[in-house]
């Protein structure tokens, strides 16, 4: 039996999985929101946060390479609707299985999900930004109540319907943004 080896250092920008699962590395480590280019910018907006990873490779009982592992942190989004931080937790934990085509990908059994690996090679860091992904929701918003704009339009319809005012359309509740200050 091989005694796992952990690897702590940065990241590895690609390894071979077969390899690894030979040896039953892991990976562990910790990245910040800055690391990953995709949770920058529109449609998701993540505006800081660390999370931590671990990464296990190793063998299942058909002796097939696996690939298993959890994410793990606190992320700051933008709320779709304020603006304003709002914090998101990524608890997630994943079963890949290494696939050199999409037939194979297609083939696999339905506890693991498929990773494609390029020239028998896989990226960490990209199966930790796709575990994020996949964590954060349609929708970035505080939750009711808290957020300040969807109170406001709340208020003002309930002020309109309380004053039997209802409104003849549902876009009239939005009216208010179109006065002018006075």
């Amino acid at each position: 039996m091989i005694a796992p080896v952990m690897l702590r250092k940065p990241i590895p920008e690609e390894v071979d999985p077969v390899k690894l699962a030979q040896k039953a590395v892991s990976l562990t480590g910790s990245l910040t929101a800055s690391d990953f280019p995709a949770l920058q910018g529109e449609p998701y907006s993540v505006l800081e946060g660390q999370v931590s990873f671990e990464m296990h490779f190793g063998r299942d009982s058909q002796n097939q390479c696996l690939i298993e592992g959890k994410v793990c942190g606190e992320l700051t989004l933008e709320c779709a609707l304020c603006l304003k931080p709002v914090g998101h937790t990524v608890n997630c934990q994943f079963a890949l299985r290494p696939v050199t085509s999409t037939d194979e990908a297609k083939a696999l059994e339905e506890a693991y999900e498929p990773v494609l690996m390029d020239q028998g090679r896989v990226f960490p860091l990209f199966i930790v930004q796709e575990e994020i992904l996949l964590s954060l929701p349609q929708v970035a918003k505080h939750s009711e109540g808290i957020c300040t704009i969807a109170q406001s339009v709340t208020k003002f319809a309930d002020n309109l319907s309380s004053n039997g005012q209802g409104p003849k359309n549902p876009f009239s509740v939005l009216e208010f943004l179109k006065r002018k200050p006075e």
